[in-house]
Formats: C-alpha cells, sequence, structure tokens
C-alpha cells in the first residue's frame, strides 16, 4: 500500500503513462475515422489531448478530480514533477511542446460547482459545470448512420 506522495508517484508512474501510451494509438484511429471537430477528453486520460495535437484537432479537458488542480498551488513541486511525466510521454508519441496538455486552454470543464472548490484564482479557460449526472432516467438509440452523414459539427 502507498500513501501520500507516494500514491502520486505509483499513479502516474505505475497507472497514467502506462494507461495513455496503450490507449494513445486507439486513440488516433477513432479520430481519424470519425473526424470530430472537437475533442473532449478528461485531464487524466491525456492521450486524448496528445492525439488530438497530433492531428491538429482543437481540444477541450474534463477535470473529474478537481484536487488534481488544487495541488497545482499546494504543492507545487509535485505538480512540476507529474507535467514532466506527462511532456516526457508526449515527446515519446511525436509531441515537442514543452508544457504538458493534460488541461486545455481553449476549456477546461471543472466537473464541480465553485462553492465546492474554495477559494483559488484560475485562467479563464477553467469552468466550472457542476457535478455529471450519474443517472440517465431514458435511454434511446442512436443512429450512427445521419452522425456519419452529417455536415454539422461533430465532438468526440
Amino acid at each position: 500500500m502507498v500513501y501520500g506522495i507516494d500514491s502520486i508517484k505509483f499513479l502516474y508512474e505505475d497507472v497514467l503513462i502506462p494507461l495513455n501510451r496503450h490507449c494513445y494509438n486507439g486513440i488516433v484511429r477513432l479520430l481519424k475515422q470519425y473526424q470530430p471537430d472537437l475533442v473532449i477528453g478528461d485531464h487524466q486520460l491525456f492521450a486524448a489531448s496528445i492525439a488530438a495535437k497530433k492531428l491538429g484537432l482543437p481540444y477541450s479537458t474534463t477535470v473529474t478530480a478537481p484536487a488534481a488542480i488544487k495541488i497545482m498551488s499546494e504543492l507545487p513541486k509535485v505538480h512540476e514533477w507529474e507535467e514532466k511525466q506527462i511532456i516526457a510521454l508526449q515527446k515519446e508519441l511525436g509531441i515537442e511542446e514543452n508544457r504538458a496538455l493534460d488541461c486545455s486552454d481553449l476549456l477546461t470543464l471543472v466537473l464541480t460547482s465553485r462553492y465546492f472548490f474554495g477559494e483559488m484564482d484560475l485562467p479563464t479557460n477553467f469552468q466550472f459545470t457542476g457535478p455529471v449526472l450519474t443517472e440517465r432516467r431514458i435511454s434511446c438509440e442512436f443512429d450512427w448512420e445521419i452522425f456519419n452523414k452529417t455536415s454539422k459539427k461533430k465532438f468526440l
């Protein structure tokens, strides 16, 4: 069992980096297949942002773990180390950018309320959406044929 700072090291080295490395080619393949106008990916699945950048697509990110944002100001050296891990993976995958792509400069959706988040100055690209609803009261079929034929903007 790992605790404290060691748990963050474990999370990145043993979970997030291998997971993102594993998902990257599949994400690229899906983006090429569906050709979305905007890619929306989670800040911990930064392979989506890396793939979007590689293909020249705009991307937005969601933050499902708001504590990950707080670490930026509360533990800056830890945040710096996290960013270095992401940048190293980006370079491995062909993106020569010296900033981590885990949070979009275009739009980062923080999936909580500002009231629950607390006081912290964030750039204007960080927007609070409120909680994600986990239960849908209806289900419906999705018509992929119409989706593929439309010329309207597509978001994945």
